[in-house]
């Protein structure tokens, strides 16, 4: 469904009536897009692109996030898989579905293991120092610099260069799969992160 289809004036609504909404306006278009608003948390960037005035209404007259409002008020709560103790759920659930891409190569359990854990790592570091969501488009010089912070807290070589590989890996995953509009990682490697790394 597209914006132009929803004429909702999101700001004259209270909480209840949002939720009202919510079932209304938000979960056909989200079953429309091939997803299930009793069962999860639609992308960040899904809602700004067709329901901006939700989140401005959230945001500006109650004080909330999307991930507040449909976990809290709306009452849909994700089924529980690896906890990447993140706030935002579309976030967890993007990289779910990029671990579930790497089990479907064939990749050992144990490499899978690893890769989930420094993705975690990159993942709660993005969301701690950046405004913008990890699954929204953002420039290269911010994954750089993240990409940065968390290779300096891994001692050996080895470590921050499957960091890197695991981090780059997901940005191209996240370009395939249109959540950002190019690979902003392409081409960096470790020498371009840390300095005698």
């Amino acid at each position: 469904m597209s914006p132009e289809e929803v004429d909702v004036r999101w700001s004259a609504l209270t909480i209840d009536q949002l939720i009202e909404e919510y079932w209304a306006t938000v979960a056909p278009a989200m079953r429309a897009d091939g997803m299930d608003p009793e069962a999860e948390h639609p992308p960040h960037r899904w809602v700004k692109d067709g329901f901006a005035g939700l989140i401005y209404t959230l945001r500006e007259h109650h004080d909330r996030t999307p991930t507040e409002f449909f976990r809290g008020d709306v009452g849909i709560i994700p089924s529980e898989g690896y906890e990447w103790e993140l706030d935002d759920d579309a976030v967890a659930i993007a990289l779910d579905r990029h671990v579930e891409a790497l089990r479907e190569q064939g990749l050992a359990e144990s490499t899978i293991e690893a890769t989930r854990s420094r993705l975690a790592a990159y993942a709660r570091r993005f969301e701690r120092r950046n405004d913008v969501s990890l699954i929204e488009s953002h420039d290269r010089e911010i994954a750089v610099e993240t990409l940065s912070r968390v290779v300096a807290r891994y001692v050996s070589r080895d470590a921050k260069r499957h960091l890197v590989k695991d981090v780059r890996t997901l940005y191209a995953w996240l370009a395939e799969e249109a959540y950002h509009e190019e690979h902003v990682l392409d081409g960096v490697g470790l020498d371009d992160l840390v300095e005698g790394s």
